[in-house]
């Protein structure tokens, strides 16, 4: 973040201030992290009132404060701290970002779906490198995107921000805080039903996005998705598409898998290897390509450095131990990504398969019928045991056995699944896991994970003690 003046900040917040200017050079919303030269904005969430810790902020080295209560305005003012007061402090804090961005030359990249928003992201910082301001995370709501924005400086010349939402209106807010050049759609599938209504209410939303460009920016839309595609149409913005299709202006064919990762041919010319799992990250290896070229990279060097590319944590992230290969996909599901991930399974080698599959949220009315469609799928595939865990799971399990499946397990919930693990990981097993953020299924793959070795701890031990005492038993040779 550049430096800014405590009167600018007030200017652009409609906030009030009669200290003397002072200049702040980052942002803090976690009093514990604020450091010297940061504007501290004290949040309010479900448990807690930021404003409780401003005493904390300050001690931490904050310079200054937006806040929204008048008596923690009183209680801190005239101690050498800056106390800006608003009305709301979440919506300073996007006015804050929507002019700060405003102040940069900047160019800004949004990126939405249903799934791969923060793989894409993460293969567009591979690719622009230093040049660009990427969120270290998931910063993909009202909250997120300004801390993103907030990021850049004048050194960067784009921003890539993820587009998130589970309610109607959602994307068109954020993309007025980000006023994005470039809108990436990856995709529109069963995701927050509850809140969208159906896939027609998703593609609408998502759409947002597309509808924020002007006639400068552009849109870059998912050929092979066919809610993604008529997107096209009405548009201001120029269109770029990309899919595994030549009828899209960037395309990927001859799609292998190898090992742990992936290859195809881009552009029906040059072949790029990727270390990466999920056949369906060719898509977001694709629209970070095309992002980049409309950003001016050649295309070339846009593949060459997706090449560089490793998975992010808890999305199809692999690692084995020993000959187990467990693959950590737990950061969030929907019944296309559930898919996506058991088809995976299904085109690797390897000996047994087991899906540790836990509940899918936000589906709304839909939700029993979506978690047994998965079950259903789970049979239909190569998968050979499936362990459901989450009460909407049942279904799943319940679908799955019905289908023909024979083995399958189902637990209540994740301390059940951990109380009693019905399945245990065995050599040359390959074991998925997959489910919604809220329902926490990483705890059983740290389980399991333990479980596999101190299994191999107490083998190389039990194999170590044996080499031991044959030594022992072996008698001297003399040489005569």
């Amino acid at each position: 973040m550049e430096q800014l003046s405590i009167r600018q900040i007030a200017a652009w917040t409609n906030g009030t201030y009669d200290g003397p200017d002072m200049r702040v050079s980052g942002v803090a919303i976690d009093s514990r992290k604020a450091g010297r030269g940061d504007l501290f904005l004290p949040l309010r969430g479900a448990l807690q009132d930021g404003h409780e810790y401003l005493g904390e902020a300050f001690a931490s080295g904050a310079t200054a404060a937006l806040v929204d209560r008048a008596d923690a305005a009183r209680a801190h003012r005239g101690l050498g701290n800056a106390i800006v007061v608003v009305q709301d402090v979440r919506r300073a804090l996007a006015d804050l970002a929507t002019q700060y961005r405003r102040s940069l030359d900047l160019k800004v990249i949004g990126v939405t779906g249903s799934n791969g928003k923060t793989t894409t992201k993460e293969m567009l910082r591979v690719i622009l490198g230093a040049s660009a301001a990427v969120s270290p995370r998931s910063y993909n709501n009202d909250i997120g995107v300004p801390l993103t924005l907030l990021t850049a400086n004048r050194h960067h010349r784009y921003c890539v921000v993820e587009l998130g939402t589970n309610a109607p209106g959602e994307i068109g807010a954020l993309t007025r805080i980000a006023q994005p050049d470039v809108g990436i759609v990856l995709n529109v599938a069963e995701s927050h039903l509850q809140g969208l209504g159906d896939l027609d209410g998703v593609a609408e939303e998502k759409r947002a996005l597309v509808r924020a460009l002007d006639e400068t920016g552009c849109a870059v839309l998912n050929w092979d998705d066919p809610r993604v595609r008529a997107m096209m149409t009405g548009t201001a913005c120029y269109t770029l598409t990309f899919g595994s299709w030549k009828e899209a202006d960037v395309f990927a064919t001859d799609i292998r898998t190898r090992g742990r990762g992936l290859s195809f041919r881009a552009l029906g010319r040059r072949r790029i290897s990727m270390e990466t799992y999920g056949v369906h990250n060719v898509h977001n290896a694709l629209a970070a390509a095309t992002a980049a070229m409309w950003c001016g990279v050649h295309s070339c060097e846009a593949f060459e450095r997706l090449e560089q590319f490793r998975p992010v944590e808890m999305r199809m992230a692999v690692e084995d131990i020993g000959r187990v290969r467990l693959i950590n996909d737990a950061y969030n599901a929907n019944p296309r990504s559930v898919e996506a991930a058991i088809l995976e399974m299904s085109v690797r080698g390897g000996g047994r398969r087991v899906a540790v599959l836990g509940d899918m949220l936000e589906l709304g009315a839909q939700s029993a019928e979506l978690h047994a469609r998965v079950g259903r799928a789970v049979a239909a595939s190569r998968v050979d045991a499936l362990w459901a865990i989450g009460p909407l799971s049942e279904e799943t399990a319940r679908s799955a056995r019905a289908a023909g499946l024979r083995e399958v397990h189902w637990s209540e919930d994740v301390p059940s699944a951990l109380s009693e693990m019905p399945i245990t990981a065995k050599s040359g097993d390959v074991v998925l896991f997959k489910a919604s953020r809220g329902v926490r299924v990483e705890r059983v793959y740290d389980a399991v994970k333990t479980a596999v070795e101190e299994r191999r701890t107490r083998r190389a031990s039990s194999a170590s003690r044996t080499l031991d005492v044959n030594r022992l038993s072996t008698p001297d040779v003399v040489e005569s």
